[in-house]
């Protein structure tokens, strides 16, 4: 009897349906760009102290169940974050929604204009924390303003970087994103994130394992946060200001405010904008602001893809003839790996890999406890061997990144830690 394999039960949606549901949205965005239909794109959040969360996110399920609205919507006890679109009038008309809502009034939120839905589905959850950041956010005082960074709207931003410049004292730029967001575009003078995902980003060790420029920050001298949209920044900024740091700013509505307030200056910012849907990145028209990651040569439009080996899965930039030439994967090594994912005709995307295995122990190895430890091994391996590749490529245009060194020790650490947290795992088991 052959028996599915565990990482694929419990799901709440088959893999066909997922598939069915993406085609769906494919063909709805291109009819929706024939009949002339206006659908946005909406980003907002809100942090304030929320006393029932659950009959919170229940109203939202209401109202939403009768609007065409799909994307991530997270609520926890610490506010709101949403990410979301549909009908420009539905879209709209839920933002109105939750500003109007007692706990949310003074919500900000951004439109964008697009061709169609770029969400597959709408997920609407009760969460922990609003953003995953090592260490949880439970313990931060995110929702007290005063415990946060002093935000500055975009022209403040600008002036700030332009008239630090002029009189020699240069400010810390700290880009509070996932390294790959860095990789498409980023503000000039700012160091590529130590960590290629930002809930690695430490909250319960040194401060200069997080961000290695703190470690030369001058008394008195600025520090200047940005991401996307603004929620990391806030959150993070209060754990800065525990360790010590006050002379923090962010960047009133993150990047994107930004760059509809002031424009894409080449002399300020570099790339395009990495965004968290369907669309990969906005002002595609522009090159990443890093190169291809085999051949360094321009990636336009500037989208990430997926390494095609289900165990490793690395979110890189790749140009068209680098993904011919290696099958859309990170490494001749993942190449000739056992897991391939079929690649979609939409560049960068997969079928689901359905995997079946026989429940004898001889295959143990291909399942369970076997595989999340095989592919732990194998994801160490080529971390290391990307920081090398990525730090020489850095160094090589002359921008600053986080050494080697503590890359090599921080996956080394990773590594050590969740084979002990699994070895617990199988003497409790």
């Amino acid at each position: 009897m052959r028996a599915i394999a565990p990482h694929l039960r419990g799901r709440p949606c088959a893999p066909g349906k997922r598939r069915e549901e993406k085609k769906c949205a494919r063909n709805l965005r291109n009819r929706c760009k024939e009949e002339g239909e206006d659908y946005a794109v909406v980003n907002f959040y809100h942090l304030v102290d929320l006393e029932d969360v659950s009959q919170e996110a229940e109203l939202h399920r209401r109202f939403c169940s009768e609007k065409d609205i799909r994307g991530r919507i997270y609520i926890s006890s610490q506010g709101i974050n949403a990410q979301f679109g549909g009908k420009k009038e539905d879209a709209l008309a839920y933002a109105d929604f939750v500003e109007g809502r007692p706990a949310f009034r003074g919500l900000r939120y951004s439109v964008e204009d697009c061709e169609g839905h770029a969400f597959p589905r709408l997920a609407i959850r009760e969460k922990q924390w609003l953003i995953p950041l090592q260490g949880g956010t439970v313990d931060l005082p995110v929702t007290d303003p005063s415990c946060r960074a002093t935000p500055l709207s975009p022209a403040e931003w600008k002036k700030m970087i332009q008239r630090q410049e002029q009189e020699g004292s240069k400010p810390i730029l700290l880009d509070v994103r996932n390294g790959y967001e860095w990789d498409a575009g980023h503000f000039r003078g700012a160091s590529r994130p130590p960590v290629d995902v930002f809930r690695e980003t430490p909250t319960t060790r040194g401060v200069e394992e997080a961000f290695p420029e703190l470690k030369e920050a001058e008394e008195g001298q600025p520090i200047l946060m940005y991401c996307t949209g603004g929620i990391r920044c806030d959150i993070y900024s209060t754990w800065l200001k525990q360790q010590g740091f006050d002379q923090l700013y962010t960047l009133e509505g993150g990047i994107a405010n930004y760059l509809r307030s002031e424009g894409d200056d080449e002399e300020v910012w570099k790339g395009s904008l990495y965004v968290f849907d369907q669309r990969l990145a906005t002002y595609r028209d522009k090159p990443a602001a890093t190169g291809c990651y085999h051949c360094g040569g321009p990636v336009v439009p500037a989208a990430h893809i997926n390494c095609a080996n289900a165990d490793c899965n690395w979110h890189f930039l790749c140009c068209e003839a680098c993904r011919e030439k290696f099958r859309s994967c990170c490494s001749t090594e993942c190449m000739h790996a056992d897991r391939l994912r079929p690649v979609l005709e939409r560049g960068g995307r997969y079928e689901r890999m359905h995997e079946y295995v026989d429940g004898s122990d001889e295959e143990r190895w291909q399942r369970g406890e076997g595989t999340r430890r095989r592919r732990r091994q194998w994801r160490a391996r080529l971390r290391l061997r990307r920081a090398e590749k990525v730090a020489s490529k850095l160094r090589g245009l002359g921008l600053s990144s986080p050494s080697s060194t503590n890359e090599e020790s921080a996956a080394s650490a990773s590594t050590d830690e969740m084979e002990s947290a699994s070895a617990a795992r199988t003497r409790h088991g």
